[in-house]
């Protein structure tokens, strides 16, 4: 064989594998997500209700692009308005890097009259706890808590609004977060149990203001079922217990915050069920609320 030939052939192969990674890398490059500490970052944020029905299958949603788009479009579609948003959350530069996160009642705005009694019995509410204190924390650059003794429910919210890796990340790349949605006290015996975990970047566009955005999609799942007795005397029932947790983040890359974000808590104990709206909207600057 021609030693030209041999050589050309060599260089081909190289040359074609080297662009099948070249292309990978420039097709989705690793993105490192982090919180900028020394920034004054004020948000919107609810903790409440959920506004509306919303059926949530996550082993479907994981196994089906389509029916997971259109759930992603359904959360982010739903009518929020986030100056009624009751919460206010402040993130301020800390030292060694880190930032405060302190969310207290804020005064509420509304467009019009309650609709009902239950509705002024809420806004009154509302405007007797203004300046309460619902979440106050210090975090790192990741998201990471560094308050050890934070209630678990609140270590849950800090870590599923704010834990990113500590690492780069590509689009497609999936990661978990510390977050436990279930617990059991001492009389229920799990038999059967399932977990899921998956926090990743669905994509980055180009915004022409904002730069780049990722959109980042939580999908957490908790089934537990066993037995529980109480009593030894008593003969052991069978319980279940199951959660969901459903997110959908803009992430501005370059500014380091959140430019929108929506999440879906639902938490069934047996015959008892809670479904829960998580969400933070930016501040404008120029609209701020009052201290």
């Amino acid at each position: 064989m021609c030693p030209h030939r041999s050589f050309s052939i060599k260089t081909f192969l190289l040359t074609a594998l080297t662009g099948c990674v070249l292309a990978a890398c420039v097709s989705k490059p690793a993105v490192q997500l982090r919180w900028d500490a020394q920034a004054h970052s004020v948000y919107h944020f609810a903790s409440e209700n959920f506004p509306q029905e919303m059926d949530i299958d996550v082993g479907a949603m994981l196994a089906n692009p389509a029916l997971l788009q259109a759930k992603i479009n359904e959360l982010k579609s739903l009518p929020l308005d986030p100056h009624s948003f009751p919460i206010q959350l402040k993130m301020e530069p800390e030292a060694h890097g880190q930032a405060s996160v302190l969310a207290k009642n804020r005064r509420v705005d509304y467009p019009g009259q309650a609709s009902d009694e239950g509705e002024q019995r809420r806004r009154e509410m509302q405007e007797a706890t203004i300046g309460l204190v619902q979440l106050n924390t210090i975090i790192d650059q990741y998201g990471v808590n560094q308050n050890h003794f934070i209630k678990p429910l609140q270590n849950n919210l800090v870590n599923m609004m704010f834990r990113v890796p500590d690492y780069p990340v590509t689009v497609g790349e999936h990661w978990q977060i510390p977050v436990v949605l279930s617990s059991l006290n001492t009389p229920f015996l799990a038999d059967r149990a399932h977990r899921d975990n998956k926090v990743w970047i669905k994509s980055i566009s180009n915004d022409p203001v904002a730069g780049r955005v990722a959109e980042i999609v939580y999908l957490l799942q908790e089934k537990i079922s066993g037995k529980r007795q109480h009593f030894t005397t008593e003969p052991a029932t069978p319980f279940e217990v199951s959660a969901t947790y459903f997110a959908v983040g803009e992430y501005q890359i370059e500014g380091h915050k959140w430019l929108s974000y929506v999440g879906r808590l639902d938490t069934t104990v047996e015959s008892f069920r809670t479904v829960s709206l998580i969400a933070l909207a930016p501040v404008d600057a120029s609209n701020r609320d009052p201290k």
